[in-house]
């Protein structure tokens, strides 16, 4: 049996169990040991988690951290903490911070979320001490850690005041409330300021792989000139690859877009900006205005970013194209080129060249080790002037400029060559300097023209006192070649030298001697002016050209002496423009406290171009010790301005307290006399007085205006000019100002009552004059941006008087007034007239002066307009009607939009004098904002009527077209025609063109012609008047087609011994070119007593209107002979023919036409050559009497009389009133005789005949 299964020994009865064996219980100890090293920490975080509730053990937490300091913490860390004053020194590093604060929530722990509420602090002042060893390691790229936060983070409310590093700036103000979960990160709100830079912004971000973000971020910037600057921009894209886009505004806008990678070792970067206008600063002109604005930037922090810039500047010349490239690293800017190219500067012959002008300086700076730079420069013909706003170009044009600039250290070198051309030639410069930052030395300074040149050197040093030293040398050097007024041939040698002294004059020398020719005339310039320190000294001053001479010298400082004498007998020789007679002298004593002197001064036709002319002008002036000055000036015959002034003369007197002036102009029109009485303020900047005395006298109307009191008058330090309240009156009228400012801010106020418009009848053309009285009010001051107030005018009843012919009409008004009140930004007008005739007119108009297009609302309104005024101005019988009409206008102010109505009703229109009366006219004018549209009717007698329609339009250029007909129209034109018209004619006129189209019928009517008027004679249309300007013709282009049907019902025609009735038509063209016949039906003609049939008579139009054919037969028939007399050829020229049927002589032919049978006898050939006379002569009347004209005969005419053998030609005229010559010559006899004639009265005249026989016979004659 085993031990195991054998019975244990029972203990004996009565004795003590036994102890169970200690190894038994081995594991309570280290159950102990396991629990205390579980729970003491969570024991001692329970400890130090309760110690941390209390302010006192937060407080004893944060005084065991080394080197950390409180001032007055307050709170618990596991809540919100605070304290005035947080300092923590160690490794070199000191933080301190101003109230600092902290607010976090531990209960958020529960939800897996670390809360900060709060994190605040007034300042940050950290400070880093350098460290003892430089660390030169290289930056690689930066790999972005990936981030998964355990616990969701939330930011709520983070504000820093401002913060510096080493006592430099890092930010005044940051700002932060985000979110954060695993990889996510929100950022709400962040906010970084410093100074006037403030950035704000918003966004997401992934906190891992290259950390994609998208942030929208908006700076704002001060602006270097103007009122903001921001920038808003979003990044996009990854940290590691980040897109950047927004736009500028404000100071610029524009558009910028780029891209960058902060975490690579190289930062590469690119970005452009384009902007469409940039103007860098307010007070540059407009001409340096970038536009289409392009920059660009590509490459790295490590190698340099490539950047190019272009734009166009708006020079006044043309457009300048701008490019600017290089590469700019940390250290410079390496093969910078700077290209600017525009239209190049022409010749000052005028000549343009073809090609542009260009600006190109190449170069590079450094900075790395101390500023280093050079460039070189090259121009051609660039325009630099167009840059600078109202410089013209220069006399001188720079055709090529060349240079190199060094720079290194304040150490510096320049070499310059210019190759310019002038008025008088091309010329080249050269130029060398250097220097320093203690004198800069031109070493070097040549130009050499085609007329002399000029060479010299200088030195200016400005280390301590400023001082200087130049010489120039002049070898026939010629002025004129920059400004040609000077016009110049010099040599001789300018030097000066000197310095400045504090609190002194500079001590320096200058003297001048040159010799040669000045205007082609010998001149002669020398003289020298020095400087001690205390005194200045002009000696040997002498100015000589021709017999022109200014000769003086003189000494100003402590004491005061000099004379300076002028004599000009010969102006034009020292001055082109110059012309008369002047001399001139002045002479100065006493101190400059208390100067004395004299000024005399005496020309005579004298003239400045056209400008100035005074034919005699003397003045005398005296100052006397004590500032006591007397000056006289009188002028007589003065022409300024185109403005011709009898005289002027002015006084003055006084002292600089108390002075007086009287001035006198006499105009032709008008005299004014006005006394000023004042006082010069001490630094005399200032005047204080008053306009004492004042008349206006105006002779025209018999006015004298005069001012009714003194007014006050003040130019005060600060410029101002006041003027004070005052009054002009004459009679009841009167002209009165309130206290105003004439300068520099124009301030005035003015009441004017009863003012004669006589007075204004100087500004008005001859044939015009105004009776009436205005009343008026004007307030108004001119500011920058405009006037500003109110102008009401008020004329009351009155009349407008015209000059017709050679007598005044007049044209009564019951009331007339004007109100305008402007101000900046608009204008606003209204005007009434009321008349018996004009009836009544309103007017509202309200302008904006400040747009270009000067846009207008408005409206109007006409009633009542009786137009039988016109009747006098036009010189007819008799016009009536009324006009009647409203609307409204709009739109520009020279391309106005018209919306409304004018209307015409009860119309008419007579006069004996017109062909065609018109009565119960209608015309309406329809507005339809730049159009027209033009209807209308009326009637001339119970039969007729006729219409009018069209337009007019001023959309662009004014355009204006009719649309007339009618039927049976009567027409007269006395005593010749009186005819029914049917017109459909279209009249249109646009551009200086005249088209007319249509159709004229004239179906009846009588025409009956007994002689041509005096006004058939027409002046010649190129005729010129001789000092009169011609005008251009309104109408240019004539364009017509018309067609004129004569004679559908009955035209009779009764003219020049023709009668019968006139049928045909007509097609006027171009330039009244006219195609068509003219022809009489059942025509007859006496002639010779006889009364002939019109076998043919017709007019043939192929030309011009005013030259028409003739072909005309009239015949006799006698048994079987028919003769007759043939009409043919142009109407101004006609050719006449004798004819017969079957042929014979012409006499014969003539004997059938008069007598009705062939010749018998010697007297019917005798009365046969007396009418081939007659017929002949009577074609040669029109040159007869134009040869009568040429040889002073009045009414020459040629005749035939006697019969056969006796037949002869007489000449005929009257010499004068009362003498007359009768000149005869035999047909067939050689007999001449002469007859001259004196009419002695009423019944008596005188003859003296010579011929055959010679007599002198009083003849008596008397009518019964």
């Amino acid at each position: 049996m085993t031990e195991a299964n054998q019975t244990p020994p029972q203990p004996e009865h009565g004795a003590a169990p036994a102890r169970p064996p200690r190894h038994k219980r081995w594991w309570f100890w280290p159950l102990v040991i396991v629990l205390l090293v579980l729970l003491l920490p969570l024991v001692l975080v329970a400890i130090v988690l309760l110690a941390l509730l209390t302010d006192t053990g937060t407080a004893w937490t944060i005084d065991q951290i080394p080197g950390l300091q409180t001032e007055a913490d307050q709170g618990s860390l596991l809540g919100q903490w605070q304290a005035e004053r947080l300092e923590w020194r160690g490794y070199g590093v000191e933080v301190l911070l101003q109230a600092p604060e902290v607010d976090w929530s531990p209960s958020c722990l529960f939800e897996k979320t670390l809360c900060l509420d709060t994190l605040k602090a007034e300042q940050v002042d950290v400070t880093v001490q350098p460290s003892d060893t430089a660390e030169d390691t290289e930056r690689g790229d930066i790999s972005l850690p990936a981030i998964n936060l355990p616990l969701a983070l939330v930011v709520g409310d983070v504000q820093l005041g401002p913060f510096k590093l080493n006592g430099s700036p890092i930010w005044d103000k940051v700002e932060l409330r985000s979110e954060a979960s695993g990889a996510s990160l929100t950022v709400n709100h962040a906010l970084y300021q410093l100074g006037e830079i403030r950035v704000t912004a918003s966004g997401r971000a992934e906190m891992r792989r290259d950390w994609p973000v998208d942030l929208d971020v908006t700076a704002q910037l001060p602006p270097p000139s103007g009122d903001s600057w921001t920038i808003a921009a979003n990044l996009a894209g990854s940290v590691r690859d980040l897109r950047v886009s927004g736009t500028s505004s404000g100071y610029l806008n524009a558009q910028l877009n780029g891209t960058v990678q902060p975490l690579a070792a190289q930062l590469p970067a690119a970005l452009t900006i384009e902007s469409e206008s940039f103007l860098a600063y307010d007070t540059l002109p407009e001409t340096l205005t970038l536009e289409n604005w392009a920059v660009s930037l590509d490459g790295s922090l490590a190698n340099g970013f490539r950047t190019r810039s272009s734009a166009n500047l708006p020079g006044t010349t043309g457009t300048i194209d701008t490019v600017i490239r290089g590469l700019v690293t940390t250290g410079g800017v390496d093969n910078l080129v700077l290209t600017m190219t525009g239209p190049a500067a022409s010749a000052p012959s005028g000549e343009q060249p073809d090609a542009p002008g260009t600006l190109e300086v190449q170069g590079s700076a450094s900075w790395s080790g101390g500023l280093q730079a050079e460039a070189d420069l090259v121009l051609d013909r660039f325009p630099w002037f167009g840059l600078i706003p109202g410089l013209e170009p220069p006399p001188v044009a720079v055709n090529r400029l060349e240079g190199n600039v060094e720079y290194n250290d304040g150490n510096y070198n320049a070499d310059l060559q210019a190759a310019v051309s002038g008025p008088q030639g091309d010329a080249e410069l050269t130029a060398a300097l250097n220097g320093d930052l203690q004198a800069v030395r031109i070493t070097q300074l040549d130009m050499t023209t085609g007329a002399g040149s000029l060479t010299g050197d200088a030195e200016l040093a400005f280390a301590d006192q400023l001082a200087w030293q130049a010489r120039l040398l002049l070898d026939q050097f010629n002025p004129g070649y920059w400004v040609p007024v000077l016009e110049a041939s010099l040599n001789g040698e300018v030097n000066s030298e000197g310095r400045l002294v504090p609190d002194s004059l500079p001590v320096m020398t200058a003297d001048w001697d040159l010799k040669g020719r000045w205007q082609q005339e010998p001149a002669t310039a020398r003289g020298k002016l020095s400087s001690d320190g205390t005194d200045w000294r002009v000696q040997d001053l002498l100015v000589a050209i021709a017999e022109n001479r200014i000769e003086g010298e003189g000494r100003y400082g402590e004491s005061l002496g000099a004379g300076l004498t002028v004599n000009l007998p010969q102006p034009d020789r020292l001055l082109p423009g110059l012309a008369g007679r002047f001399s001139a002298r002045v002479d100065l004593a006493g101190s400059a406290q208390d100067p004395t002197g004299k000024v005399t001064l005496d020309a005579s036709e004298f003239e400045w171009q056209d400008l100035l002319r005074i034919e005699n002008m003397e003045l005398d002036a005296s100052l006397a010790s004590g500032g006591v000055l007397d000056a006289s000036l009188n002028a007589e015959a003065l022409r300024v301005a185109g403005q011709e002034l009898a005289a002027v003369t002015a006084d003055l007197d006084g002292t600089r307290a108390d002075h007086q002036l009287a001035l006198t102009v006499q105009h032709p029109e008008a005299s004014v006399a006005l006394t000023f009485a004042g006082a010069l303020g001490e630094a005399w900047n200032s005047w204080q007085g008053a306009l004492a005395r004042g008349e206006i006298d105006v002779p025209g109307p018999e006015q004298t205006w005069r001012l009714e009191a003194p007014a006050s008058l003040d130019y005060t330090a600060d410029g101002e000019v006041l003027f004070g309240a005052h009054c002009w009156r004459w009679q009841a009228s009167s002209v009165c100002a309130e206290d105003q400012q004439l300068l520099p801010d124009t301030r005035i106020a003015y009441q004017i009552r009863q003012f004669p418009m006589q007075a204004l009848a100087p500004l008005f053309p001859e044939t015009f004059r105004w009776q009436a009285s205005l009343n008026a009010d004007i307030d108004l001051a001119f500011t920058e941006q405009g006037p500003d107030g109110l102008i009401s005018l008020d004329a009351g009843g009155g009349a407008f008087e015209f000059l017709i012919l050679d007598d005044w009409e007049t044209l009564q008004h019951e009331s007339l007034t004007l109100e305008a009140r402007l101000k900046p930004e608009t204008a606003e007008l209204a005007m009434a007239l009321r008349g018996p005739e004009l009836g009544s007119f309103d007017l509202e108009l309200a302008v904006d002066p400040n747009t270009e297009s000067r846009p207008i609302d408005g409206r109007f309104n006409l009633k009542d307009l009786n137009l039988a005024f016109l009747s006098a101005f036009a010189g007819i019988e008799e016009v009536a009607g009324e006009v009647n009409g409203q609307g409204s206008l709009s739109g520009p102010l020279f391309r106005p939009q018209v919306q409304g109505e004018l209307a015409l009703t009860d119309g008419r229109v007579f006069d004996p004098g017109l062909p065609l009366p018109m009565e119960d006219i209608v015309l309406v004018l329809e507005f339809l904002g730049s159009r027209a549209d033009i209807s209308g009717r009326w009637k001339s007698n119970d039969r007729s009527s006729g219409e009018l329609g069209g337009y007019l339009d001023w959309q662009d250029e004014p355009e204006v077209q009719l649309n007339i007909s009618g039927e049976r129209l009567p027409v007269s034109v006395e005593p010749y025609a009186r005819v029914e018209v049917g017109p459909d004619l279209t009249i249109a006129f646009r551009a200086g063109e005249l088209a007319v189209s249509g159709r004229v019928d004239v179906p009846r009517g009588d025409i009956e012609i007994k002689g041509l008027p005096p006004s058939a004679v027409s002046v010649s249309e190129d005729e010129v008047i001789v000092g009169v300007e011609q005008e251009e013709p309104a109408i240019r282009t004539m364009l017509m087609d018309i067609t004129v049907v004569v004679g559908e019902d009955e035209v009779s025609f009764n003219a020049f011994d023709v009668t019968g009735n006139l049928e045909g038509t007509l097609r006027i063209g171009n330039n009244m070119d006219t195609r068509g016949t003219l022809q009489l039906v059942d025509g007859r003609y006496e002639a010779f007593g006889q009364d002939l049939d019109l076998r043919r008579a017709r007019i043939i139009f192929v030309g011009s209107l005013a030259e028409p054919y003739l072909d005309v037969e009239a015949v006799r028939t006698v048994d079987t002979v028919v003769a007759g007399i043939r009409l043919s050829g142009p109407v101004n020229a006609p050719t006449t023919e004798v004819f017969s049927e079957p042929s014979m002589p012409q006499s014969d032919a003539l004997s059938y036409i008069i007598l009705g049978r062939a010749p018998q006898s010697q007297g019917d050939e005798g009365q046969m050559s007396r009418a081939a006379i007659s017929l002949g002569l009577n074609q040669a009347s029109g040159i007869t009497q134009s040869i009568g004209d040429e040889l002073g005969i009045r009414n020459l005419t040629l005749e035939a009389e006697g019969s056969g053998d006796q037949s002869a030609v007489v000449a005929s005229g009257y010499i004068t009133d009362e003498l007359s010559l009768r000149y005869g010559v035999g047909i067939f006899e050689p007999i001449t005789t002469v007859a001259l004639r004196y009419d002695l009265g009423k019944y008596f005249y005188l003859e003296a005949a010579s011929g055959l026989a010679a007599s002198l016979d009083i003849f008596y004659t008397r009518n019964f």
